[in-house]
């Protein structure tokens, strides 16, 4: 479901430097709830040429997250 949602978007490419420059703020914004701090990761992550996508969880499935 989230490689699918991933493959719509269009956007830079990946740059390790910008995203090496954004791990500090972006570090912080994880201690906060998703609701505020969701737009500006998602404005780090795309700025560096990273897709970040949430999608709801699939009742039984017991996975918490997945990578690629």
């Amino acid at each position: 479901m989230g490689e699918q949602a991933a493959e719509k978007h269009n956007g830079p490419r990946y740059d390790e430097t910008r995203l090496k420059h954004a791990l500090r703020e972006i570090r912080a914004l994880t201690v906060l709830p998703p609701e505020k701090f969701g737009a500006r990761l998602q404005s780090l992550f795309s700025e560096a040429g990273v897709v970040f996508v949430l999608v709801p969880a699939i009742t039984g499935s017991h996975v918490s997250s997945v990578a690629r």
